[in-house]
């Protein structure tokens, strides 16, 4: 870090204390200086907003949320801060994901310590950052892909989402969200012509994508 720069103002969000301490250490070992940290997905993104830092290193899977999800919704808030994705997953619709979102690198957590300092002064410099254990194969998929303003779901309509994801009919999805089916089929119907999406198999793909289904969940394919 120059002297008289002033240090780049991040905030971590992993739900493994461990991992956070590790990070936190190389963090601010590098000159730069986590502001909060968090192991909640819900609590990141209030955290982010409210205290505006210059880069967010954004773990992908919480237990009761989605890194993906929280990177959209940051950025449709605030897109001029920069998301840093950490994560031990390397599949291609987590990185494809995680770059649809707006993320502005992708790094495994399996890199040594002067990688996630690279990766940290990179990304702060407006440039793309994705981890040396991403193949390029896949990277080049990514960047092909185009890239999608982040949607402006609500949290009762990302909830929708997530479980009609999972093939959950729409009476126990009404159920559980305390609103009649025909609001939920309703809802559905009008999620998708937000998102442009043709039917549930879309809908699925997209749920999956955005990381608002576990890839390893279990499904049952329903339809309306």
């Amino acid at each position: 870090m120059k002297k008289g720069r002033k240090p780049l103002q991040v905030i971590l969000a992993d739900d493994h204390h461990v991992v956070r301490a590790g990070i936190r250490s190389i963090v601010e070992g590098s000159g730069a200086c986590i502001i909060a940290e968090t192991d909640d997905c819900e609590e990141a993104i209030h955290l982010v907003l409210a205290q505006q830092p210059d880069i967010v290193l954004m773990d992908i899977q919480f237990p009761h949320g989605s890194g993906i999800d929280a990177t959209r919704r940051i950025l449709s808030a605030a897109p001029h801060i920069k998301v840093l994705i950490l994560s031990m997953h390397d599949g291609e619709h987590f990185v494809t994901g995680a770059l649809e979102a707006g993320a502005s690198g992708y790094l495994l957590k399996s890199v040594l310590a002067h990688e996630l300092v690279a990766a940290l002064h990179a990304v702060a410099k407006g440039e793309c950052y994705l981890s040396s254990g991403i193949t390029r194969p896949l990277v080049e998929r990514a960047l092909r892909t185009p890239k999608r303003p982040p949607e402006a779901l609500t949290a009762m309509q990302r909830q929708i989402v997530a479980l009609s994801g999972q093939g959950i009919h729409m009476k126990e999805i009404g159920d559980r969200l305390k609103r009649h089916p025909k609001t939920i089929a309703r809802q559905l119907r009008q999620i998708m012509d937000k998102l442009g999406l043709r039917n549930p198999a879309d809908l699925l793909r997209y749920a999956m994508r955005e990381g608002l289904v576990p890839p390893e969940q279990p499904r049952r394919e329903k339809g309306f």
